[in-house]
């Protein structure tokens, strides 16, 4: 049984794609759990505030998960062409929460999905740029859905098999 954990960066759409995906994960028998970003509500990750209150609890209460997660599936929407500031100050977070945090990340594979009003393409390239810089096997595959394109569940099945292992 492998450990899954569907980081979620935002709600409406975006949730119903994750639980998709946990609902699939849970067929191939994998532990799956799903962190909510925005109800995370970080502060805003910077020098300052990192030197005046620590590592926030909520980062902290995250880490075991992460260390102990064997792929990851990243669920955003496109903000502005971009990734969700709440993804990229939660990876900020965890970047200096602990001595060797990438320990978190390397060499697990990521599946990226997006829900958007244009399918999410700049975001999850991106998002790939960034998560491969941190040492994560993005795969080739991407999950996208938008208001005119549903979500394709067999992808879903697909890709959830092969970070399970099943294919």
């Amino acid at each position: 049984m492998k450990q899954i954990t569907i980081l979620l960066s935002s709600q409406g759409q975006n949730a119903k794609v994750a639980d998709a995906f946990n609902l699939e994960l849970k067929k191939h028998n994998n532990a799956s759990s799903i962190i909510d970003l925005v109800s995370l509500d970080l502060p805003l990750y910077s020098g300052k505030e990192h030197k005046k209150n620590g590592i926030p609890k909520r980062v902290s209460n995250c880490i075991q998960l992460l260390n102990e997660t064997d792929a990851f599936i990243f669920v955003a929407p496109e903000y502005n062409g971009g990734i969700p500031p709440v993804l990229s100050n939660f990876i900020a977070w965890i970047s200096v929460s602990q001595k060797d945090w990438r320990g978190a990340f390397n060499n697990k594979p990521a599946v990226i999905s997006s829900f958007s009003a244009s399918c999410g393409h700049h975001m999850l390239s991106s998002l790939r740029t960034q998560l491969s810089h941190i040492g994560m096997n993005v795969l080739g595959r991407e999950i996208t859905a938008s208001f005119k394109k549903e979500l394709n569940l067999e992808s879903v099945e697909h890709v959830c098999a092969s970070i399970s292992g099943a294919q």
